[in-house]
């Protein structure tokens, strides 16, 4: 990490440790959110910003980590600490069993058939009535009922998930996936493995959101598949991504906090489901006049639409 930004750093972790003893729940409730958002956007920021594979389906593995985790604690399998880093693991490895074949698709073929993947899950686990009866909904034990501890662990994960994708960005596979997002065939002769690479992104792009699935389980303790496997939080994940500015690392986490804190405000001041709006509106927008969102916008990257520049006419 650049020395310049370590100071910061530690004055932000440190102001974040100390929020317990001075905000109240909800506002520590919206956190523990942002921060597993934080974690999502940027996990499907190494797959649509530094690989160009734009996901819709990314909610499957944050489903499939929950319904791991409540399956390993209703049976007694693994405690609370295990259970999430086997969401992980299973969102993982079923990410590198199916991926082949999604890693041969491009642009609108590879997000509708992600997108397909999430609406299998979700049916699947809204039918099922036979080993795990997850049709019915599935409570878990509780863990504990003090928001202080579930914040407290969601801020370790955050910093730690964080930590992690920050070095893979900052990594040769992580050089390796802006080289295929430029040029494929650049990249392959520069010794590249194309399919190999594109599988490990889809696979890491799946094993953070199945560790924020699994948290989530124990957070909220009851779980059924309309939650976990809603569309919503997928588009949350690319807005949010979009937003603050795709291939970068910073640009997930701001997205996040003013798209979450945005959609918030929305929905409690206007409609529940205003803020599918907002959504729209800010994609449209960042499109139209700062592609690189906001943090290309603070490097002064903005694009003036066709429509609004002035036409220049020949003199006859």
């Amino acid at each position: 990490m650049n020395k310049k930004y370590l100071i910061p750093t530690v004055c932000i972790i440190g102001l974040l440790t100390s929020c317990p003893a001075f905000l109240p729940s909800y506002v520590l409730h919206s956190m523990i959110l942002i921060g597993s958002f934080a974690v999502m956007a940027s996990s499907w920021n190494l797959l649509g910003g530094y690989v160009g594979l734009f996901s819709f389906g990314q909610v499957a593995f944050f489903g499939l980590g929950a319904y791991t985790a409540a399956f390993l604690s209703i049976n007694g399998f693994l405690n609370f600490p295990l259970t999430l880093v086997a969401g992980g693991v299973i969102s993982g490895l079923f990410a590198g069993i199916i991926g082949y074949p999604f890693i041969k698709l491009r642009g609108g073929y590879f997000a509708l058939g992600t997108l397909g993947l999430a609406e299998i899950l979700y049916v699947y686990f809204y039918n099922e009535d036979s080993w795990l009866r997850a049709s019915r909904g599935l409570s878990l034990p509780i863990i504990s009922e003090d928001i202080q501890m579930f914040y407290y662990v969601m801020l370790i994960l955050t910093l730690a998930c964080l930590l992690a994708i920050y070095f893979i960005i900052n990594s040769r596979l992580g050089a390796g996936f802006v080289a295929l997002r430029e040029n494929e065939d650049a990249a392959q002769i520069c010794g590249i493995h194309i399919n190999r690479y594109l599988l490990y992104a889809f696979v890491l792009s799946a094993f953070f959101p199945g560790i924020m699935g699994a948290f989530y389980a124990h957070y909220v303790v009851y779980i059924e598949a309309p939650d976990v496997f809603n569309v919503g939080i997928s588009e949350a994940m690319l807005v949010m991504a979009i937003f603050g500015g795709l291939g970068t690392f910073l640009g997930p986490i701001v997205g996040t906090i003013f798209i979450y804190t945005l959609g918030e405000i929305v929905r409690s001041t206007w409609s529940v489901y205003g803020h599918l709006i907002v959504y729209s509106i800010v994609v449209m927008i960042v499109c139209l006049f700062f592609p690189g969102g906001v943090m290309g916008l603070l490097r002064g990257e903005v694009r003036v639409p066709w429509w609004l520049r002035k036409s220049k006419r020949k003199s006859l």
